[in-house]
């Protein structure tokens, strides 16, 4: 839904692997299922993991939007697919992943954190609010080939019709809780 407030966007292929999502959140949530029907979008049934390993396209950006590592979705948080994800992606692009909460989840975060700095070069974590988990800051983790996200000297002109984001906030984001630091920076 947000992503497609931007005009510069071109294209977005969307990979879910259950049809069902879909149609309920299509069904009972269209706000959030909105951007599906945008002429940009293209929608795929399949698994993204194994999108990832055999597509012959190629991104600037692939976001991760997964559930909760555990059972099939573990392998959505491994090495592996984030070098298939590497691999997949444009010489300056990057991966974005939600990450956890490092309140509640410290060793899942600190995994993916691990995982996405064995493979990318750069690797930032930010936090939001997230008003459907009910676990205070939620973590997003970015890898990337070239650029840091942190660095947005040059901004390119952003939608008006955002209602949360902004460059300050951007700006923000990157400033994490000391524990939180703490726990990316221990040896």
């Amino acid at each position: 839904r947000e992503i497609v407030k931007h005009p510069c966007l071109k294209h977005v292929d969307m990979v879910e692997i259950d049809q069902r999502v879909v149609e309920i959140s299509r069904r009972y949530f269209p706000e959030v299922a909105m951007a599906q029907s945008d002429s940009r979008v293209d929608l795929q049934f399949a698994d993204g993991v194994e999108y990832a390993r055999t597509t012959d396209k190629r991104y600037d950006v692939v976001i991760v939007d997964s559930t909760d590592p555990g059972g099939p979705s573990e392998q959505l948080f491994s090495l592996k697919f984030y070098q298939d994800i590497f691999s997949i992606l444009e010489p300056d692009g990057m991966i974005v992943v939600q990450s956890e909460s490092p309140l509640f989840f410290p060793a899942q975060f600190e995994k993916c954190y691990k995982n996405l700095q064995a493979v990318y070069p750069i690797v930032e974590v930010y936090l939001a609010s997230i008003p459907t988990y009910v676990s205070g800051p939620w973590s997003f983790t970015i890898g990337s080939k070239k650029y840091s996200p942190c660095d947005i000297n040059n901004p390119r002109p952003i939608s008006n019709d955002l209602k949360y984001y902004s460059l300050n906030l951007h700006k923000a984001s990157f400033h994490l809780p000391q524990f939180v630091n703490e726990m990316l920076h221990k040896s």
